[in-house]
């Protein structure tokens, strides 16, 4: 090949946002998690007089067949129903009625029973409500949710903080194109792109914008357009996969190969080769990407806060 990486951006240097760097729950996360907790299980119970937020049961009688019913539910301050109606309820306690003029015709409306959803206290009975083996109190809960939260969040920052520096690598680092090697892989990518959107029943001719159709010869352009981006990272991956390990391009492959076949096809490197003919490319791209990752993973460890 005759395009190359010229000089590699040292990914040490890249900014790191910050939030790329944070995993640990903060207390003021805990105190909003239970307080979700705490309304998922909220408790019903009767009450005196409406409120936002209540359910209210009422009866209709009306000229107006809607309203003209034995049971009607309101859910004031929802806006499920018209303002005056909500605004009409307000206050009213159960057995009362109230006559409301609304937009259809006047509505007599009696309470017949008033229910109010109240969060359920943040105690070691909300924590059994759960579920969890061996977890019965707020501490224990506490803890349960510190472990198994922060270990995720750790790993999927982990995995975002490694794509951002690869991103950065891709775009920081400087390149020398040969442009007929260029727009050939382009031309290929981008054809291999299209068929697989034609298998998904995606027509490559309709523009994006406007009604005509495309052309053939536009929609080649097309595809190569957003293949040609590509293929300074495809180079610039391979490059940093060499300069992250130590060892050259085609072992790192070989090694790729073997283990992508072992841990997501579950066969043979050579029954895997079989399966993947024609892909050949694509897949030692996606290669490089996945190894790239893994190893830059390894290194972010230490720009984790702890």
């Amino acid at each position: 090949m005759k395009s190359k990486v010229t000089k590699l951006f040292d990914y040490t240097r890249a900014e790191v946002p910050e939030n790329l760097r944070r995993w640990r729950v903060t207390e003021e996360a805990m105190e909003e998690h239970l307080a979700v907790l705490s309304r998922s299980h909220a408790l019903e119970k009767d009450a005196e007089e409406v409120r936002t937020g209540d359910s209210v049961v009422c009866r209709g009688e009306s000229a107006v067949g809607r309203w003209n019913k034995p049971v009607l539910l309101f859910y004031p301050g929802s806006g499920l129903c018209e303002k005056v109606i909500e605004d009409a309820l307000a206050g009213m306690k159960p057995g009362e009625s109230r006559t409301i003029a609304a937009s259809e015709g006047d509505v007599a409306l009696t309470v017949t029973r008033i229910v109010r959803r109240e969060s359920h206290p943040v105690d070691d009975e909300l924590v059994k409500l759960e579920g969890i083996e061996g977890v019965e109190t707020v501490e224990a809960y506490r803890r349960w949710y510190r472990e198994t939260t922060e270990k995720a969040d750790r790993q999927r920052n982990l995995s975002y903080l490694a794509r951002h520096l690869l991103q950065e690598i891709e775009k920081n680092s400087e390149y020398d194109i040969d442009k007929a090697e260029e727009t050939a892989w382009a031309e290929m990518q981008g054809e291999q792109w299209r068929k697989s959107e034609e298998a998904q029943g995606i027509d490559p001719s309709i523009p994006e914008e406007g009604t005509d159709f495309l052309t053939e010869e536009q929609i080649r352009e097309k595809y190569i357009k957003l293949a040609r981006p590509y293929f300074r990272a495809r180079l610039a991956r391979a490059a940093a996969v060499v300069a992250l390990s130590g060892k050259d391009e085609e072992t790192l492959y070989q090694e790729e190969l073997a283990y992508e076949a072992e841990k997501y096809y579950h066969m043979s490197v050579e029954k895997m080769m079989e399966q993947i003919k024609g892909r050949e490319d694509s897949f030692r791209d996606n290669a490089f990407f996945n190894l790239a990752e893994r190893l830059l993973q390894e290194r972010c460890e230490t720009m984790m806060e702890e």
